[in-house]
């Protein structure tokens, strides 16, 4: 038998939240493991219980993800909390950081449908260690869209939309998660509403006055309305680290149109301590782009609701 993998106690944990989906578990944990640091590194699976009513598919698919998840080689421990009901992604994912953060101070988030290259957790691991004590930054991502920056434009800066999709953060900085979004909306005045929306190119604002009223369930835009109420700045790679594979329907959850191609390598260079403008911009460029494609889908959907 070979060497048992060694725990490394400064890599930060890696968490994984998951639900019903095996395969897009397994195939995430796979990609992960291609990174040297992995084999290092202590996993931990937040595996949630069954919605009330659950089917028989669900039902299986919880187990198998249980299974899986205990046969998965490629690290140095690996500990599964199985929760007996269902907390539903938002507790699931804003209490498990929470706990983990308490005991060990950073963190690495995962999503159960994610494929990484193999030099994510080496990025992560530089951008947690390098702003570990600096108050400004409160989230690191190494996803991003496609965005039209220029040729050889400076591959880490700093943004104001804290991404979901494979990200980290410290201490320090969850507490100012707030979760009561009637208090976060009392923050904002219309100039925010407008900046928050990257003038509205998208509907984030929309969104948390939906999570308000019921009609979602989103911890991502509670955390996203936190850390810009803060100030706080998002340290971001300018080339995706990270592709989605969770966009075929299968998800509670999911974004449209993500980046499908990622890079190994970043150029790590640190950026001016301050929000990049052409970051931004380049946000609103490809929020807009989303808006004017979805235009006929959109009239499509109008017209089948009206002659329906």
């Amino acid at each position: 038998m070979g060497e048992k993998n060694k725990l490394n106690q400064s890599y930060p944990p890696l968490v994984l939240f998951t639900y019903n989906r095996p395969e897009h578990a397994k195939r995430t944990l796979d990609s992960l493991a291609n990174n040297p640091e992995a084999k290092n590194s202590l996993l931990i699976v937040y595996s949630d219980g069954p919605r009330e009513g659950a089917s028989e598919q669900d039902l299986q698919g919880i187990a198998e993800v249980r299974r899986l998840m205990k046969l998965q080689k490629g690290y140095a421990d690996i500990k599964i909390i199985e929760r007996e009901v269902n907390w539903g992604l938002r507790k699931n994912v804003t209490s498990g950081v929470r706990d983990v953060l308490d005991e060990y101070g950073s963190i690495v988030v995962l999503e159960d449908d994610l494929i990484f290259s193999t030099g994510f957790l080496a990025f992560m691991h530089r951008a947690l260690k390098e702003y570990a004590d600096n108050e400004k930054v409160l989230h690191v991502s190494a996803y991003v869209p496609p965005l039209d920056l220029p040729v050889g434009y400076q591959e880490v800066s700093f943004s104001q939309l804290p991404h979901s999709l494979g990200w980290g953060t410290w201490k320090r900085a969850w507490q100012y998660y707030e979760d009561d979004v009637n208090l976060l909306i009392k923050g904002f005045n219309s100039t925010d509403k407008k900046r928050f929306d990257f003038d509205r190119s998208m509907n984030f604002y929309r969104m948390l006055n939906n999570a308000a009223k019921g009609v979602i369930d989103s911890w991502a835009v509670r955390w996203y309305a936190s850390v810009y109420l803060r100030g706080g700045l998002c340290l971001i790679s300018t080339k995706s680290m990270v592709r989605t594979i969770g966009d075929d329907g299968s998800g509670t959850h999911f974004n449209i149109k993500l980046s499908s191609k990622v890079v190994d390598e970043i150029e790590f260079e640190k950026p001016l301590e301050k929000l990049d403008e052409q970051v931004y911009k380049a946000y609103r460029k490809y929020y807009w782009w989303n808006k004017i494609k979805h235009i006929p889908s959109y009239v499509l959907y109008r017209m089948k609701k009206i002659f329906s």
